[in-house]
């Protein structure tokens, strides 16, 4: 059986304040956020960022407050979502 976590909905202005970050990482995982959004596609392996490069942002996000927190944690639970082989809007 396989589970299924459901973060709240990744908003367009979120998705946004992502592709603006202050983090260039954040701001590159937007941009394969946002194609696999209007595409309804899981990206090829070769283009989503390994798990370990992931989860190393993830842990550089710490001091970060507000919307900039925000705004990275949904992007980067959704990208582990794609690096998983799950879509989350399918």
């Amino acid at each position: 059986m396989q589970g299924q976590c459901t973060a709240p909905p990744l908003t367009r202005e979120r998705l946004a304040h992502g592709l603006n970050h202050s983090n260039h990482a954040i701001r590159s995982f937007a941009k394969i956020v946002t194609e696999a959004r209007k595409t309804k596609t899981i990206p090829n392996k070769q283009d989503i960022p390994t798990m370990e490069l992931i989860l190393m942002t993830e842990r550089e996000l710490g001091p970060l407050t507000g919307e900039d927190h925000e705004s990275a944690f949904h992007i980067i639970w959704y990208l582990k979502e794609l690096s998983l082989g799950r879509h989350p809007e399918l």
